[in-house]
């Protein structure tokens, strides 16, 4: 069980196997900082936590008011551009407060997103 936060990726890959796809994306507070999508099964997994990780941010840095979902919103395109028919979303650990404003924009496209009630903490695009 995990709650999408650090590491969800990774306990995917070792259940699931697949292909691990290396992406470099903005991080909450805009430096560039590497994340991995885990593509298994037709379906691509991110983990928002690499792209927008509290563990990201130094603690005197840390404001969620002035962080960005940006990187995330790249990860999902990233994810969007490979052959899969769903993208799963881990959300947890996560530095910002933003609502994920802007991770949407990045998209280009409009998104809905549900939360899976049989798996807390999975948001599905």
């Amino acid at each position: 069980m995990a709650d999408g936060g650090p590491g969800f990726v990774s306990v995917l890959h070792a259940q699931l196997g697949g292909d691990l796809v290396a992406a470099t994306v903005t991080g909450p507070t805009g430096e560039p900082v590497p994340a991995t999508i885990l593509v298994a099964g037709g379906t691509a997994w991110v983990e928002s936590a690499q792209a927008v990780g509290i563990a990201l941010v130094s603690p005197e840095a840390r404001d969620a008011m002035t962080m960005t979902t940006r990187g995330l919103g790249e990860l999902l395109m990233m994810a969007a551009r490979l052959d899969v028919r769903r993208i799963m979303v881990g959300v947890g650990g996560t530095a910002t407060n933003d609502g994920e404003r802007a991770c949407w924009p990045r998209s280009g496209r409009p998104q809905r997103a549900a939360c899976s009630t049989q798996a807390p903490g999975v948001w599905q695009g």
